[in-house]
């Protein structure tokens, strides 16, 4: 059982990490937005670099890979930061409201969500390269993928509290 004051700490830190997942998520519905609205305007979209087809089709499978890499890149932070071995220690001068172990918690969600959110990026950088919107989508959905596979669940912030002995 999780110490009252922790549990309203890591509540608060909860509900602050809820709005972070979706406000990221609907932005990569903005991206989309922009990019039907820049889809009628063809002429300008590409034309930074305007990829030919085997060029786009291969700097697109780069970053799918790279993309994809980060799933890996992700699991080994979660591993480490997650494992019983780290040494949580108060950083100086911070004015968290949070204790060591809460503000850890959400500062690996964070980087996860931000791992995943870089993924549509890659997507939106390929639409003005290439002018495809299916480049965009490709990413937008691999990006979501991840964003549902490393989805909020609370159940997993308490294990890892009372795995701390907090």
């Amino acid at each position: 059982m999780l110490d009252p004051k922790i549990e309203g700490e890591l509540k608060k830190a909860f509900r602050q990490n809820v709005i972070i997942y979706i406000v990221m998520i609907a932005s990569m519905f903005l991206y989309a937005g922009f990019v039907e609205l820049m889809k009628g305007s063809a002429p300008q979209a590409g034309q930074v670099i305007n990829l030919s087809g085997s060029d786009a089709n291969m700097f697109r499978n780069v970053l799918i890979v790279v993309a994809l890499l980060e799933y890996f890149i992700i699991r080994f932070i979660r591993w480490k930061v997650l494992s019983k071995k780290t040494i949580l220690t108060a950083m100086s001068n911070t004015k968290s409201p949070f204790s060591p172990p809460v503000r850890q918690l959400l500062s690996l969600f964070v980087v996860t969500y931000t791992l995943c959110y870089t993924i549509v990026i890659y997507g939106f950088v390929m639409f003005f390269l290439s002018g495809v919107t299916t480049n965009f989508y490709i990413f937008m959905v691999i990006a979501l993928f991840f964003f549902a596979l490393y989805r909020l669940r609370y159940s997993q912030w308490e294990e890892f509290m009372e795995s701390r002995g907090q």
